[in-house]
């Protein structure tokens, strides 16, 4: 009787509509397809027939994505047949859906920064090779090529209104360019040393440069004036991202004592730290909701923090070298990092669980990460020089 006992277990996911399809997959919506289906299938995989079996397994298989929520549910079954065929299931669909789709090839040396425009249609990389380059994310042509000042380009960002975009680099300057005619608009600075992050505000107004002088500033985007510096950290700043609502920041770096901080943009204060890396920090972003952050770093660690109290949420441990990336995907629901040897994991933000790693891809670390905010694509970048497109959850 404890093969059936997932039909009972199931109840309760029964009524969640069934998705509907897309053109990467076969995750179409029937009655074939329908949950009530769905968990008959898994109770057949359970089944005393090899060939019923294996043919439930098929089944879900070809279902795909719509079976997931009910096949990580038959993990925990207590028939090991049911726990075994579920897993290999769940592994099929999700190296089906966390595919590569492109290399784009074109810079001539290490790719530091990728972006995706608000509508999800173009990508924007920075390379050391000292160009920017605008592709299309569907064919994954390259749209138009930008010429930094000199010397490395290691951060890009678009404008929310998608025609404009944010660069800086090793030339300790930040540039915001005109993408429809390629053309430098006007600059932010001079700063004093090398810039490796930048981000717009979501009104667009402001805009933000981490430098390797250990300063965060304030630009207003229209003038090219600075509003704000702000200053606290001892060394270089490796990253910076700005909260959903355009309030606060958040910024990491090389500093010993390994904190990710929380700023005021208003009045410039530092609100908090997040503690608990051992080793430099390579990366932090807000959830979509704004009320969690996460950042990686060279301890080989992905950290989930609550923004408001700064506490620490988990931590999630799998990646046996430095993560250099980590993002929310757009649902908040899951996150995907990065590492130094080329590996994308994509983690169940709710409970710390390590779902699965992408196909692999890139030859070497992967440096940065973006998602689209719709259309389930992930744009990474990484020391091979290359660009990649990837489907990724929502």
């Amino acid at each position: 009787m404890k093969r059936y006992w997932f039909l009972g277990t199931m109840m309760g996911l029964l009524s969640v509509p069934c998705r509907a399809g897309r053109a990467e997959g076969p995750e179409v919506c029937s009655e074939r397809t329908s949950n009530t289906a769905i968990a008959r299938w898994i109770v057949q995989l359970g089944s005393n027939d090899f060939w019923k079996r294996e043919q439930a397994s098929q089944q879900l298989g070809h279902i795909g994505e719509a079976a997931v929520p009910q096949l990580r549910a038959a993990l925990k079954s207590p028939d090991l047949e049911v726990r075994y065929r579920a897993r290999d299931v769940l592994h099929d669909i999700h190296q089906r859906l966390y595919s590569q789709r492109l290399a784009l090839e074109g810079h001539g040396d290490v790719v530091v920064s990728v972006a995706v425009s608000p509508d999800g249609r173009y990508v924007l990389s920075g390379s050391n090779d000292g160009t920017i380059r605008l592709w299309d994310l569907e064919s994954g042509k390259q749209v138009r090529q930008l010429h930094g000042r000199h010397g490395s380009i290691w951060a890009v960002a678009f404008a929310p209104d998608g025609k404009h975009a944010l660069a800086g680099g090793q030339a300790s300057g930040v540039v915001l360019y005109d993408l429809s005619t390629g053309e430098q608009v006007r600059s932010f600075g001079p700063h004093p040393d090398a810039v490796r992050a930048v981000v717009f505000t979501p009104d667009g107004r402001r805009a933000l440069s981490a430098c390797f002088d250990g300063a965060l500033r304030l630009w207003e985007v229209e003038t090219g004036k600075l509003l704000r510096e702000f200053t606290g950290h001892k060394d270089s700043i490796i990253c910076v991202a700005c909260s959903p609502d355009g309030r606060h920041a958040l910024t990491g770096g090389l500093d010993n004592g390994h904190r990710v901080r929380l700023w005021d943009l208003d009045n410039g204060r530092e609100l908090r730290r997040f503690g608990g890396h051992d080793e430099r920090i390579m990366s932090a972003a807000f959830s979509p909701d704004g009320r969690l952050a996460v950042s990686s770093g060279w301890d080989a660690t992905v950290r989930l923090w609550d923004v408001q109290t700064g506490k620490e949420v988990r931590c999630l441990r799998g990646h046996q070298t430095h993560v250099y990336c980590a993002v929310f995907s757009p649902s908040g629901k899951y996150i995907i990092s990065g590492d130094e040897h080329g590996e994308l994991f994509v983690w169940d933000t709710a409970s710390g669980e390590h779902l699965e790693t992408f196909e692999p891809g890139h030859k070497g670390h992967i440096n940065a990460l973006a998602l689209t905010s719709r259309g389930r694509r992930l744009v990474s970048c990484g020391g091979d020089r290359t660009v990649r497109i990837w489907l990724a959850p929502e």
